[in-house]
């Protein structure tokens, strides 16, 4: 199976490379944070199945700190993008006949409005904190 669609439009990395069943590769695993993973490898499942069971190790340490890209989901912020939503006049997009042009115009002008009051921001996490619940992260 040919994964570089996915791979080239999503910030995914595939961690391992090789047949998981027979000899073809029926079984992926992605990740967007592949340097925490120190190796993937097959392994013979317990249940009957004629797959290899894909399994990760974690890195033993990572990087000391790393920039990520969070989006300010401060209270005022918050409360600045319910009061553009409540106020924008969205009537225009009614007139649009064709269904996916009124969808994709309304994509856009929510995007901008969110991108306008919640605005990302580059913080600094540590080793310390778990990626997925560090105070920058977890509101997001």
């Amino acid at each position: 199976m040919n994964v570089d669609l996915l791979t080239s439009q999503l910030p995914l990395t595939s961690l391992y490379e090789g047949p998981t069943h027979s000899s073809s590769q029926l079984d992926f695993i992605f990740s967007t944070i592949p340097e925490f993973i120190s190796s993937t490898y097959t392994s013979p499942l317990t249940i009957p199945s004629e797959h290899l069971g894909l399994i990760t190790m974690p890195c033993a340490t990572r990087k000391k700190k790393r920039r990520v890209m969070v989006r300010d989901n401060s209270k005022s912020n918050i409360h600045f993008l319910n009061y553009l939503l409540d106020t924008t006049d969205f009537n225009d997009i009614l007139s649009i006949e064709n269904a996916n042009d009124a969808s994709n115009v309304l994509m856009k002008r929510l995007v901008s409005i969110y991108d306008q009051c919640c605005p990302l921001k580059s913080v600094l996490v540590s080793n310390k904190d778990l990626f997925y619940i560090t105070h920058y992260v977890k509101f997001c």
